[in-house]
């Protein structure tokens, strides 16, 4: 699973997470009764085969055992959850704790969800009940700057990121590159010579995925922006803000990308692929390339292959326009994640504290990263190795199953996300060259933060990108196809330029400047 965060002053959360968490003398557990609170957040996908709740887990056991605080899980259906949100907000029942999207799915913001009432400010939460938190946030302003709104009322317990770990991209057959006796391509050029290498010797249509949505999706992992300066979606360029689909140079982001479908370099069922279709069509070798996770996607590729010794897949940077340069786009984590808010309706909202700040002190970060020692990992001169239970699981069950059940590091939680967790989980030789390359790049001086909106700007934001969303997929998906032929490009930018992205840009910018000068 993970999302699209970040923002111009990366090097202060880099800073901030580089660095093992000042602990604010290990405070948290609880010795009290048990006492009880609800959550409203996605299942972990990789758990969906093996429970039907995430209290049925260890991990869910142990921070209630240490916590004293009972949680009962609400998980909507995946793929209706932000319809199943809107629904639960319009009606009032409210649980008392909700991780959500709330900087990309909730209109206006965190900031118009405290107006509205759906949510409540944790400022006294936090000074009266998460020490933790409390200490964590004043060794580490950039945090501390993204989780507060304009009006410094802070928005939930944060998902503390890495920042740009590189973690996530293209990913490509390297047992067919080196069968074909070619270089990795970093051009443009070169990837359309490799995939109509793989086109010839391999494959009919080598590059598959999800046309636009979810995280397989070539075009929203900025695949062939970046090579002509843009990104797909929000950006920072120089201090402006852009919306990549309205500058110049997405009409020459199309054309190549029309001229590799009209080739077949790219796979025609790409606007309907789900998840199973995509990822059976790379392990199959019916594709040679797509888009992914180096855990969910190249580790247990890898893994489920290993009776191949043939199968190898490794993970690419983003193109460039001239070999040796530094990406412009990739994928870019980092900030605060999907923060788990306190809503207004919480029965106790000091309980919920007290599970959520647990994972922000000594104790409860190597749960959070690691699981239960001697179980799950264990200490070599102060460094946690995970066990075998985790990498060769009695039950069979792969090591990012066993991650989300005892841990909450491989997906996202009230946690300050530790470096060294990203070096077990992505151990291979592959996930690490794949990482350096894609951090081999500007993309963190670009990426656009989770800025906070005004009312009036929300609103506003919210009806004009409705409408500009919907046009800009409707109509890539036309000019890849062929539907509607480049020649119209004219049109295309005037019917966004009718729908007001040029406002849209402005309200983003006042956004951001007063983001920048918090």
């Amino acid at each position: 699973m993970k999302r699209n965060l970040g923002f111009l002053l990366v090097a202060a959360v880099l800073a901030s997470v580089l660095c093992l968490p000042v602990w604010a003398g290990g405070k948290g557990e609880s010795k009290a009764a048990a006492r009880e609170v609800s959550l409203w957040r996605r299942m972990p996908s990789d758990l969906t085969t093996l429970y039907t709740n995430m209290a049925e887990t260890p991990y869910a056991k142990e921070i209630e055992k240490r916590t004293g605080v009972k949680v009962t899980y609400i998980h909507p259906t995946e793929a209706q959850r932000l319809e199943q949100f809107n629904l639960m907000v319009a009606a009032g029942d409210l649980p008392d704790m909700i991780q959500y999207s709330w900087f990309e799915n909730y209109p206006g913001g965190p900031a118009r969800a405290i107006e509205d009432k759906v949510i409540r400010p944790i400022n006294d939460l936090i000074e009266k009940n998460s020490p933790n938190l409390k200490a964590y946030l004043a060794k580490n302003p950039g945090t501390d700057k993204l989780l507060k709104t304009d009006e410094s009322k802070y928005i939930g317990y944060p998902d503390v990121r890495l920042t740009f770990t590189g973690g996530y991209g293209n990913i490509i057959r390297k047992d067919w590159i080196e069968k074909l006796g070619m270089e990795l391509p970093q051009t443009v050029d070169e990837w359309y010579a490799v995939l109509k290498a793989f086109q010839a010797k391999f494959t009919k249509h080598p590059l598959t995925g999800t046309a636009l949505s979810g995280s397989r999706s070539p075009v929203k992992n900025h695949f062939l922006f970046g090579a002509y300066g843009i990104w797909w979606g929000w950006y920072v360029d120089g201090g402006k803000v852009r919306y990549g689909q309205s500058e110049q140079a997405f009409r020459n982001v199309m054309s190549i990308y029309r001229k590799w479908y009209v080739d077949g370099l790219i796979d025609p069922e790409i606007v309907t692929n789900d998840k199973k279709a995509w990822e059976a069509k790379m392990l199959n070798g019916q594709a040679g390339v797509t888009v992914g996770w180096e855990g969910s996607s190249v580790g247990q590729w890898l893994e489920a292959m290993k009776g191949d010794p043939s199968f190898n897949v490794e993970g690419l940077a983003n193109p460039v326009s001239k070999r040796g340069e530094k990406s412009f786009a990739e994928s870019v984590d980092g900030g605060i994640g999907w923060p788990t808010a306190v809503t207004t309706k919480a029965r106790n909202p000091e309980a919920c504290a007290t599970f959520a700040d647990y994972g922000y002190g000594e104790k409860g970060h190597m749960l959070q990263n690691f699981g239960v020692e001697g179980e799950t990992y264990t200490l070599e001169n102060g460094v946690p190795k995970f066990t075998d239970l985790v990498y060769k699981n009695p039950k069979g069950l792969n090591s990012k199953q066993v991650m989300e059940l005892y841990l909450r590091a491989a997906d996202e939680g009230m946690i300050i996300n530790d470096r060294r967790f990203q070096d077990l989980e992505y151990f291979r030789p592959q996930q690490q060259a794949a990482m350096k390359r894609r951090t081999f790049s500007t993309a963190g001086d670009h990426n656009f933060p989770s800025v906070s909106l005004t009312t009036k700007e929300g609103e506003e934001l919210a009806v004009i990108m409705t409408e500009v969303q919907t046009f800009v997929e409707e109509a890539f998906v036309k000019f890849l196809t062929g539907i509607t032929p480049l020649e119209d490009f004219d049109g295309y930018f005037k019917k966004l330029d009718d729908l007001g992205i040029k406002r849209a840009i402005q309200i983003q910018q006042a956004a951001y400047d007063r983001f920048v000068a918090r």
